[in-house]
């Protein structure tokens, strides 16, 4: 039974990547191999940057007779990646999971669904895990000789790791559902920490070379604090460079034995916590008069109140809003950066704001919003065929909603550019229609990708959000529209126009772009919506 609830999530999760709609066939091999392709990329890239950053580390630390150091930072590494990247998911997986009743209702022993569950989070982990300890390892056997030893410390420290990380996430994941219970606006408060997570994996990586150079010359102190105060990786490290056994089996104990005494307290309180109504703070009705809106109106409102009530949806959704304002806020704090920048590259001292722009447009491009918003509708897209609207009106509240969401980011951004760079007059108005002009498109754009590619039989809203095949062309996509008029000009014309001139000429092709996709919404769009 085990096997089965496990085989039962992981095809859950799979299937919305590679099946479009219940009454639709699976999706054809091209597809599967983009998807495959795509993921191994990024993957790829993961690898990449964590290795990079082990190289810098490897023969310095080892030179001075401080292997252990080196493993023991990849496993702190690994460790706080899995934290970060499996909260939320523990949250879900075992306090607020929507199938729990179900399942309970079934001769299934709770035991074996709990296990299902704790499954398919070590089996996550594992992957942020290897991200971390794969290139570490690589790394490591390029530079340095191994012996078996090494070899079996190094596959056992890596695969008893999760379970710390798991331990942790639980309690936080039962925190984090105890305060969502007790607030009314929990979605706000779960972007908010979502995003702090964000900000502070940014300001460490954008320090990540002061902090090598600072271990580097440090690691005796560095060492003598590891071994104070973080015991388990102190030994995690000296079990992978020496083989240790002994310290493998104190890494072990240390490993085992919070998640040992997490799993019996929550194995012997599952059916209490799956089962249990949790109290949520209600508004109090007052009368008071309904205003009469607009049919725009009111169909607009409801995509926000759709796009509001749902952190994930709020988070994947409008991540290039986060990353427009991260960049502006950069470029006005870090005004000794660009003085350096611009003495290296004096030629580029009046193109700032220009290029400032095709950055903000490309964050843009990231704000995925109305891409899920056709799917979102699921099992009540009925209503929104049966009421008297127009499936053009349906369609084109859909991209208002996304342009109301990410224009007002669009317009700090551009305000904070503008003070913050030098720039004239017409500059200073391409940080504010460039962006604007991604931003209408993108989001006719992806509304346009929904109604070719809609999923409704999604049993979860992240299906829809995060593994609808819309979602993927709709970023990839705005992406690379908007790369290949920058490598144009890069190639070949920016020997014969000014890059002022051609953002110009970009923001009219996107400005008719976008009245083609208007239209096609409200025509022929309208017809398809109404037949789906």
């Amino acid at each position: 039974m085990f096997k089965t609830l496990l085989r039962i999530r992981m095809t859950a999760m799979l299937s919305g990547m590679f099946k479009s709609s219940k009454n639709q066939k699976q999706r054809g091999t091209a597809f599967k191999i983009l998807i495959g392709v795509l993921a191994v990329y990024v993957i790829l890239c993961f690898i990449f940057i964590f290795g990079m950053l082990f190289e810098g580390l490897c023969v310095p630390l080892c030179d001075a007779g401080l292997s252990w150091l080196y493993f023991s930072v990849a496993g702190m590494v690994a460790f706080f990646l899995c934290l970060i990247g499996s909260v939320f998911a523990t949250q879900t997986q075992l306090y607020d999971a929507k199938d729990n009743e179900l399942l309970l209702s079934m001769p299934i022993p709770p035991r074996t669904i709990l296990l299902s569950r704790i499954g398919i989070l070590l089996l996550s982990d594992y992957l942020f895990e290897l991200l971390v300890m794969l290139p570490a390892g690589i790394v490591f056997l390029f530079h340095r000789p191994v012996s078996i030893g090494m070899i079996f410390g190094f596959v056992i420290g890596v695969l008893l790791l999760p379970f710390l990380v798991l331990a942790i996430s639980a309690f936080f994941g039962w925190i984090l559902a105890i305060i969502s219970s007790k607030i009314r606006f929990k979605n706000i408060i779960t972007v908010i920490l979502s995003v702090g997570f964000l900000a502070v994996y940014f300001a460490v990586y954008s320090q990540i070379q002061n902090y090598i150079n600072l271990l580097i010359a440090n690691g005796s102190e560095v060492a003598n604090a590891v071994k104070k105060a973080a015991f388990p990786f102190y030994h995690f490290g000296l079990a992978m460079a020496d083989g240790n056994i002994i310290s493998m089996l104190l890494y072990a104990v240390c490993m085992i034995l919070p998640f040992a005494v997490v799993y019996m307290i929550l194995s012997h309180n599952f059916i209490r916590i799956a089962t249990s109504q949790k109290s949520t703070v209600k508004s109090v009705y007052k009368e008071k008069p309904v205003k009469v809106q607009s049919v725009r109106h009111a169909l607009v409102g409801k995509e926000l109140r759709r796009f509001f009530s749902s952190a994930m949806y709020m988070l994947n959704g409008a991540i290039g809003v986060v990353f427009m304002i991260i960049l502006s806020v950069f470029l006005a704090i870090k005004q000794d950066t660009m003085t350096e920048f611009l003495t290296v590259m004096p030629s580029l001292s009046g193109m700032l704001a220009p290029i400032a722009s095709v950055a903000l447009a490309f964050c843009c491009a990231m704000n995925i919003v109305s891409a899920p918003s056709v799917s979102l509708e699921g099992k009540s897209l009925w209503i929104a065929q049966s009421i008297p609207v127009d499936g053009g009106d349906i369609l084109c509240s859909k991209a208002f909603a996304h342009m109301i969401i990410c224009l007002p980011a669009v317009a700090v951004s551009a305000v904070i550019c503008s003070i913050a760079l030098p720039a004239n007059l017409f500059q200073i108005l391409l940080l504010f229609l460039v962006p604007a002009a991604v931003t209408v498109f993108t989001a006719l754009f992806g509304v346009w990708i929904n109604l070719l590619f809609p999923k409704f039989d999604w049993i979860n809203e992240t299906a829809a959000v995060k593994q609808g095949a819309s979602t993927i062309i709709a970023m990839l996509g705005s992406m690379a529209i908007l790369a290949v008029p920058a490598i144009l000009y890069i190639a070949l014309i920016s020997r014969f126009v000014s890059l002022e001139i051609y953002l110009l000429i970009c923001i009219i092709l996107f400005a008719a772009a976008s009245v083609l996709l208007g239209n096609y919404l409200k025509t022929r769009g309208g017809k398809k919506f109404a037949a789906l």
